[in-house]
């Protein structure tokens, strides 16, 4: 039997290991660390609305203690591979989360045929996108789910090929007979992907061009860069930056631009990308100037930032550009 002491360890472990998953994303570049909120945070004001929501003593304890990201300060909002992020402090996303899949089950019963998708002992870690998969935990098992929302299926790689199970539950939205593992095993699996560069932060739908590893050498430009032991951040930065403006310049043009054309080329659209973020940061300076609710000031102060840093990498970028080219402009 689980004592209450070792249950909060577990739970402790889980809340660690994502902190460390999104520190790991912020020394990849991929999210700003100003956006990662560290737990403990004081939840006594939705104490009601998660009874309400019917949620286990074990997972208000988790949502308490979790690191949530804050979009906006972030510069991001989802992951690659296993949803977007997710924050149970708002209670609008903590009660989006019992209906994970967006499947809107109609009976109360966990075992009717249109049953809730999870248990109250269960909850998302990740939110679901635009299609894709969510991350789940059980804290009175302690394992985790990575589940693709078309397939119904696994999409851990460590359980690639594990097969699944006949449901055991009449509940067409029970997912209990689909491969799980350890959930202390499979966070440290995630870190140690994002570590080894088996997978690369982006991809996602809202991560932008920039973060397309299909696209652009992601991989190459880590390890290009130090990674991981001696990494310099700036220097990727500025890769990503020059390597996406001659993915855009190819892409433009019908013939392949090489030489001096490349490189005139490649300046231009540097500068053209600067100039595009400084206007984006006076925006975002008139707006705070502007605004006077304190919410929407915040919010905006936020993006602010986030744009302050665009603008700091195209000019390392410009810059570098410059030196390579003998450019004095």
């Amino acid at each position: 039997m689980t004592t209450l002491s070792s249950e909060k360890a577990r739970l402790q472990k889980v809340a660690d290991l994502m902190l460390e998953i999104y520190e790991e994303l912020s020394r990849m570049r991929y999210i700003q660390r100003a956006g990662i909120r560290r737990g403990p945070h004081n939840l006594t004001h939705l104490e009601a609305a998660y009874d309400e929501l019917d949620l286990d003593s074990s997972i208000k304890y988790l949502y308490s203690i979790l690191p949530y990201i804050d979009p906006l300060a972030a510069g991001k909002d989802s992951f690659s591979r296993i949803g977007e992020f997710t924050d149970f402090r708002d209670i609008e996303q903590a009660e989006r989360s019992r209906d994970p899949f967006y499947g809107d089950p109609s009976d109360p019963n966990f075992e009717d045929e249109n049953g809730p998708y999870i248990q109250p002992w269960v909850t998302p870690l990740t939110s679901l996108g635009n299609h894709g998969s969510v991350m789940l935990y059980d804290a009175r098992r302690h394992v985790i789910w990575i589940i693709d929302q078309e397939s119904w299926d696994t999409t851990d790689p460590a359980l690639e090929g594990h097969p699944t199970k006949e449901p055991q539950s009449l509940n067409r939205n029970s997912f209990e007979h689909i491969p799980h593992r350890n959930a202390e095993a499979a966070l440290r699996d995630i870190l140690r992907s994002y570590r080894s560069l088996e997978w690369i932060p982006g991809s996602g739908e809202n991560t932008g061009l920039e973060w397309d590893g299909s696209i652009l050498s992601l991989r190459e430009m880590y390890l290009e860069n130090g990674w991981p032991d001696a990494f310099n951040g700036d220097a990727f930065e500025v890769a990503q930056a020059r390597s996406f403006c001659v993915y855009i310049l190819q892409e433009d043009t019908d013939h392949r631009l090489e030489g001096e054309n490349l490189v005139h080329a490649e300046m231009a659209c540097l500068r053209g990308k600067l100039e595009d973020a400084r206007a984006e940061v006076d925006d975002w300076k008139t707006r705070t100037q502007n605004e006077e609710d304190p919410e929407e000031l915040e919010e905006l102060k936020k993006m602010l930032i986030v744009s302050e840093g665009t603008v700091a990498i195209y000019q390392r970028a410009v810059k570098a550009a410059e030196a390579g080219t003998g450019s004095q402009g």
